[in-house]
């Protein structure tokens, strides 16, 4: 027989601080690769990493903020109306939450929308009837990328040791 093993806080931890750095790589890939000469393909990979890296840096300073809440709604879940599943806008709004930070503006939070619509339906990934008629550069992303940079900044400023 196998006994049941207790996470303890600190490996809660480290589990969180593992889910935030694996955002940041997915973000610091999106940035590398708007480095690169600029197609169609290219554009939506960029968008579906930003938003990957979106979803995990804020699924990770949840965990860590309080990984016994947050833990249970990270997963897509319909029978459950709080799962955060991969819907950017419900996550961001529970870290705002969380972390007592004011409402998302509204121009952020349309172009949050946009790209929470298309990320979480699938769209960045698979070929779809959308690909033939919207140029993925006209989609908005400047917005969320400056707030999603920010964080990052806060985050690390203040876990810098001194």
């Amino acid at each position: 027989t196998t006994g049941r093993g207790v996470i303890t806080r600190a490996a809660k931890t480290e589990i969180a601080r593992s889910m935030y750095s694996k955002g940041k790589a997915f973000l610091g890939a999106a940035i590398l690769l708007s480095r690169q000469p600029q197609s169609e393909p290219t554009e939506y990979v960029f968008l579906y990493l930003l938003c990957q890296g979106i979803e995990v840096i804020l699924k990770g300073l949840l965990l860590e903020l309080d990984y016994d809440k947050y833990k249970p709604l990270l997963k897509p879940d319909r029978k459950n109306l709080d799962s955060l599943g991969h819907n950017l806008g419900k996550i961001a709004t529970t870290a705002h939450s969380a972390f007592g930070i004011q409402v998302i503006r509204p121009n952020l939070a349309r172009e949050l929308a946009s790209v929470t619509q298309l990320y979480d339906g699938q769209m960045l990934r698979y070929g779809h009837m959308f690909d033939l008629f919207i140029d993925p550069a006209s989609i908005g992303r400047k917005l969320v990328l400056f707030r999603i940079l920010a964080v990052v900044r806060l985050v690390e400023r203040r876990r810098m040791p001194g």
